[in-house]
């Protein structure tokens, strides 16, 4: 029986430091903004260059939260984003939900680096109307990874200031382009978007 006491005594006392620092935390709300470039293409592409003259522009801008365990180099974020992808002929609007994991390394300033995954709904395009493909296989929500480097700096104890460099790159098809083999064979290609950005997000601690 003794014993029995002392190994739930040992159990609690560790559950103990385990949920205490859970309740020491940092909560943030943050206003981002980017700007930068996209494409939409079947090979896939590594990297997009955010300032390339070539490529149709990227704009984003959204509410996110942060969670951050005190003490800890990681934070937890998800939020709700505004997606707009196009130029002067072809209009893309998305709304999109970022779920991710960043890690920071530093106090006032610090350098971050992290990443996670998407969902995007389209909710309105224009532009593409002389694209027949487009609008027969066009889908309507897609998934995708992003990831993102980059520094934060700690203005006050309730602002903080984060830019970094975001790569998107979808998983899904937003499309199906439709061809033909010099054979006669037709077949499609998984059109997919790829955007790369450099965003700008304001934080507010709400403790």
């Amino acid at each position: 029986m003794t014993r029995i006491i002392k190994r739930i005594t040992q159990i609690l006392i560790i559950l103990i430091f385990i949920i205490r620092p859970l309740y020491a935390q940092k909560k943030e709300f943050g206003l981002s903004l980017g700007y930068g470039k996209t494409e939409v293409e079947y090979d896939g592409r590594p990297f997009m260059h955010p300032f390339s003259n070539v490529n149709s522009n990227f704009v984003e801008f959204g509410l996110g939260f942060y969670y951050t365990p005190i003490n800890s180099v990681f934070s937890v974020s998800s939020g709700l984003n505004y997606i707009y992808r196009g130029n002067s002929d072809i209009k893309l609007n998305y709304l999109r939900t970022p779920v991710g994991l960043d890690l920071s390394f530093g106090k006032k300033f610090n350098f971050k680096v992290g990443g996670g995954i998407y969902g995007s709904i389209l909710i309105w395009d224009s532009g593409v109307s002389l694209d027949s493909d487009f609008h027969e296989t066009k889908k309507t929500i897609q998934f995708g990874w992003y990831g993102n480097v980059g520094f934060g700096i700690q203005i006050t104890q309730i602002y903080s200031l984060e830019i970094l460099f975001r790569q998107y790159s979808d998983i899904t098809k937003m499309y199906e382009y439709h061809r033909m083999s010099p054979g006669g064979s037709p077949y499609s290609l998984d059109q997919k978007g790829y955007d790369g950005l450099i965003r700008v997000c304001l934080k507010y601690n709400i403790k």
